[in-house]
Formats: structure tokens, sequence, C-alpha cells
């Protein structure tokens, strides 16, 4: 029985540069909510009458922005768009997950990133 291997692009390149990005999460809604809820509870208890309203529905929004935004940083994660300088004189970008310092030696197998002689 013949299996075809899928050959792996191993290449020895090294490391032009590195830039750090946010990678964005987009599932974030739980912050939302909870702000809206708190923010809407706390504008409650501020004014009377339609006043008593507007400040609830000012308290919401703005605890829904603001529950949002503490999400965001909560959840966030750091990743490095590198720039590999190929042997070939090319260059790729390849997102990564932790620094490497630039003029380092590096493999780039599948394009996935790792240190060359690791």
């Amino acid at each position: 029985m013949n299996k075809a291997v899928a050959p792996c692009a191993l290449v020895l390149a090294i490391l032009a540069g590195c830039a750090a990005s946010p990678a964005p999460d987009l599932n974030q809604q739980g912050g939302t909510a909870i702000g809206a809820v708190v923010g809407g509870l706390l504008g409650n208890q501020i004014g009377g009458g339609n006043g008593k309203k507007a400040m609830t529905v000012l308290g919401a929004v703005g605890g829904a922005l603001a529950g949002n935004e503490v999400e965001k940083r909560v959840r966030a994660t750091t990743v490095y768009d590198v720039q590999v300088r190929m042997e070939d004189g090319s260059t790729r970008t390849i997102r990564h997950s932790q620094p490497i310092a630039a003029g380092t030696k590096v493999q780039v197998d599948n394009g996935a990133l790792r240190v060359a002689g690791n």
C-alpha cells in the first residue's frame, strides 16, 4: 500500500524584523452585558421621574461601553508579525506567539517559525 507523504518545507532564514499586534477576539459580549446591567443599576439611583429613566439609559450605555473595553483588555493576547528574509532574498511575514530578536537564524516549517538549531 503506497501512502503519499506531503513534503515539509524546511527553510533556513534570518529574522529581518518583528512587530507586536493584538490578536482580535470576536467573542466579547459578556463584558458588554455585565457593564450595561451595572451601569443601568447605578444610573437608576440618580434623578427622579423622566430624569431617572434617562440616567438609567445613559448608565446602561456607558456601562456597556466600559464593560466591552475591560473585557477586550482582559482577553487580549499579543502576537508578533515576524518578517523573515529567506535564503533566496525574498521576505515573508509570519505570525508568531513570541518575540524573536532581529538577526536570529530561524527555520520556517510549513508556515511555523522556530529558532534554528533547536
